[in-house]
């Protein structure tokens, strides 16, 4: 029987490059596969070979403290850990203490050390004493070891003394035995300076035209500068924190009437006064607060209807006004403070209210606001809203600050941390009107708060105290 159709086939023909596609194809996938496979058997001596890490030495004043890294705790102070390298978040812990919250970063096999000072929740607050009936303070600070100054003025005339108060908390006077204006000390208290009018101003009662400094107690050390011109007077002064510079404030007489203040840089031992600025306003007496380096200082300046915070660079003489306070009458310090390593300046300033500014601090409705100048923001950069006057930074970067809170104006501490939480910490036995001001000392945990003396009769007079955070916390 003939078949209707036929069959043609042939076997498919394979080059030899498909033999050799084919090959390649087979030894990739089975060279994949045996990695695959060694990986998987050698997964956990894999997992056991890490990356070195960062050792880290966590110490704390006081001491037994509880450490919390990312959430976990791990141990108490003092304590040595070694943690991968990237960013955590360190809490450090104490009962009666306010926790201390730091951000590191490390790098593989650093190695680096946390050094936490903790501030008591409830701090002790004393009146600072005048250590003369009679006298009054004008002005109270800190020297870089922390001990405190004090600088008074003596009736009936202007006189000045120095103060320092010792370790055993006794004060005593140094420098020298009369000085009729301004007076100053360096950070570490070895010299001082003032100023004194000499025989050519004996007959205008309130000249003063040379400066002095000073080494020793009891001695009037050497007269370095004199003002060469006689309608011109010294009306203040300020060490640099390098001890080798003075800036000096010098009053000049206007052409139409009242007066301008010039603003020197002098050297401490030789040399003639560079001129960094002449302003067309007051300088406020006392408020000059330096960037750690000296390049930059702070202070305000006084017009008749307002008064102006400025920041000068001494290198050049230029001037920033950074903004305007609310009050015409200056407070007793100024509301500035630098951080630890001198890049940031922080302040406090008004501005319009505002439902819809935020921030990092938040207020509601509050007229002020914290400002923080560095190299991106030269003229300010708004923070956010707050209540809270004369901030600081601590260590860990978090923000303190003291508003007045109640009908009665107590002086409460309040605490923002980086994350823009806030959180009031103690409740001062203080209460106060709105001009008082803050003088901070955050390397030793103390501070040196000036409330309005409502007994002055509308002069600026002011009770000194000091509020000390360190130490042991009540038991």
């Amino acid at each position: 029987m003939e078949l209707p159709f036929v069959f043609d086939w042939q076997p498919p023909r394979i080059t030899k490059w498909d033999l050799l596609r084919t090959r390649w194809l087979w030894l990739v996938f089975i060279t994949a596969s045996a990695t695959f496979a060694l990986l998987f058997w050698l997964h956990p001596w894999v997992r056991s070979v890490d990356v070195p890490g960062a050792l880290v030495l966590i110490s704390s004043t006081p001491s037994d403290a509880t450490i919390s890294v990312d959430g976990h705790e791990r141990g108490q102070t003092p304590v040595r850990l070694e943690l991968a390298p990237g960013d955590h978040q360190v809490t450090v812990h104490r009962a009666g203490f306010v926790d201390m919250t730091y951000r590191l970063q490390l790098a593989s096999g650093a190695r680096a050390s946390l050094p936490a000072v903790l501030w008591r929740q409830q701090p002790t607050v004393e009146p600072l004493r005048i250590p003369l009936p009679g006298a009054q303070v004008v002005d109270a600070g800190f020297l870089a070891n922390g001990r405190l100054t004090l600088t008074l003025s003596l009736p009936p005339a202007n006189e000045r003394q120095f103060w320092l108060l010792g370790p055993d908390n006794v004060p005593r006077s140094i420098g020298p035995p009369y000085a009729e204006g301004a007076i100053a000390s360096t950070l570490d208290g070895s010299q001082l300076a003032y100023l004194a009018r000499g025989q050519v101003s004996l007959g205008l009662s309130d000249r003063l035209d040379q400066l002095w400094t000073t080494t020793q107690h009891g001695n009037p050390g050497q007269l370095r500068y004199v003002l060469p011109v006689s309608d011109e007077r010294l009306v203040d002064l300020s060490w640099a924190p390098d001890g080798q510079h003075l800036l000096v404030v010098d009053e000049q007489s206007a052409v139409a009437g009242g007066s301008r203040d010039r603003l020197l840089w002098l050297p401490a031992r030789d040399g003639d006064p560079r001129v960094l600025i002449d302003l067309p306003s007051k300088v406020v007496a006392g408020s000059y607060v330096w960037s750690p380096d000296g390049q930059q200082v702070a202070f305000l300046a006084q017009s008749s209807d307002h008064v102006t915070l400025c920041l000068l660079d001494t290198r050049d003489g230029s001037l920033r006004d950074l903004a305007d306070l609310t009050s015409s009458s200056p407070p007793p310090f100024a509301p500035f403070t630098w951080s630890a390593d001198g890049t940031r300046l922080l302040y406090s300033a008004a501005v319009p209210a505002s439902p819809s500014l935020g921030g990092w601090l938040f207020g509601g409705s509050a007229q002020l606001a914290l400002f923080a100048v560095d190299a991106a923001h030269p003229l300010g950069n708004q923070l956010g809203l707050t209540d809270a006057a004369f901030a600081t930074w601590r260590d860990d970067g978090s923000v303190l600050g003291l508003t007045r809170r109640g009908s009665d104006g107590r002086l409460t501490l309040r605490l923002f941390d980086p994350d823009g939480q806030s959180h009031d910490l103690a409740t001062l036995p203080l209460q106060s009107t709105a001009n008082f001001g803050v003088r901070w000392d955050v390397a030793h945990g103390q501070a040196i708060v000036a409330i309005p003396n409502t007994a002055s009769l509308g002069q600026s007079h002011f009770s000194y105290w000091l509020v000390r955070f360190q130490g042991e916390a009540a038991q």
